[in-house]
């Protein structure tokens, strides 16, 4: 969640403050993540690999089930909905993968895999 109203996304320039239960951190306003991410590249910074792209793939499948299943359920609306499915689909067709920077190796609760495949839908 951001603590301040900025652009995010690929047309963003500079810094945005995101902030999570450990404070304020700043993220680059050209990225869709947030807090946990910044801190995971921060933290765990170690060796080349990469978390898979086709982990976030999947992220994107699963995050477009569970809007469509809400929507029809009553539980989320249609616009929310919507903005899911189309940021999902993004996500499963890969012209998000710059936005998915982890290492495989992260805490054992995978808190910023989970940051990250959170699909920002604050997008302006």
């Amino acid at each position: 969640m951001t603590s301040q109203m900025v652009p995010i996304g690929l047309d963003a320039v500079g810094n945005r403050v995101e902030f999570d239960s450990m404070g304020n951190v700043d993220a680059p306003a050209e990225r869709y993540w947030g807090a946990q991410t910044k801190r995971s590249l921060q933290y765990f910074s170690i060796g080349d690999d990469r978390m898979p792209k086709a982990v976030y793939h999947a992220y994107g499948y699963v995050k477009k089930a569970a809007a469509l299943v809400d929507r029809a359920a009553g539980r989320l609306e249609d616009w929310k909905a919507d903005a899911i499915v189309a940021a999902a689909d993004e996500t499963i067709a890969g012209r998000l993968d710059e936005h998915f920077p982890l290492f495989v190796w992260q805490t054992g609760s995978g808190t910023q895999s989970t940051d990250c495949g959170s699909i920002r839908l604050d997008r302006t």
